[in-house]
């Protein structure tokens, strides 16, 4: 696969809008360390590659970097996030391509990664409908994060970074990446 620079740039400038943030880069950012992690964060942002699998969703995966010591492939797999309980987690981000895609049962809807951390017990998730470019996602989760560290408004931050890529009109802040991120439910701020 491919490098995403913009990924880990994207994870750095995140996490300098919470001072008690805690940053998986590189090859600390294993399959363990996620599992481990995910569980005690309010707050999930999730910036790389993810791959959707249509036939097996629950086979489709948030790439990691493999742990050499325990042999462990660098993959956490939608089938990991539907079976875990993370009742500490209220917004879930996936920055990766086509985090929304998946299967669509006629009966149940689109088998996602964000449905499995929905079914988790994450209340919201943002993720992508198709492949953003890693530089462009970057820039525009700073901005998110910039706008919900200071409201605590999920679903307003989103909307708000989106309206914000359109009023400024760069030729490279295009529909392409603002409208590819999209909320699914919804999740209570501080009153």
């Amino acid at each position: 696969m491919p490098l995403l620079p913009g990924a880990e740039r994207e994870a750095r400038e995140v996490a300098l809008r919470y001072p008690r943030g805690q940053l998986l880069i590189g090859r600390e950012a294993t399959r363990r360390a996620f599992l481990e992690q995910v569980k005690t964060v309010n707050i999930v942002h999730f910036a790389g590659h993810a791959v959707v699998s249509l036939d097996a969703p629950m086979f489709s995966q948030l790439m990691l970097a493999p742990d050499a010591e325990r042999n462990e492939p660098g993959a956490v797999y939608a089938s990991d996030l539907f079976a875990m309980s993370l009742p500490v987690t209220r917004l879930a981000i996936l920055s990766g391509c086509q985090t929304a895609g998946g299967g669509l049962s006629a009966t149940e809807g689109v088998s996602s990664l964000a449905r499995s951390l929905m079914a988790a017990g994450v209340p919201a998730v943002i993720a992508s409908l198709w492949a953003v470019d890693d530089e462009a996602a970057a820039t525009f989760f700073a901005a998110y994060h910039d706008d919900f560290s200071r409201s605590g408004q999920a679903d307003g931050a989103l909307r708000r970074t989106q309206i914000g890529w359109i009023k400024r009109g760069d030729a490279w802040r295009t529909a392409r990446t603002w409208a590819a991120f999209q909320m699914f439910g919804t999740v209570d701020t501080p009153g």
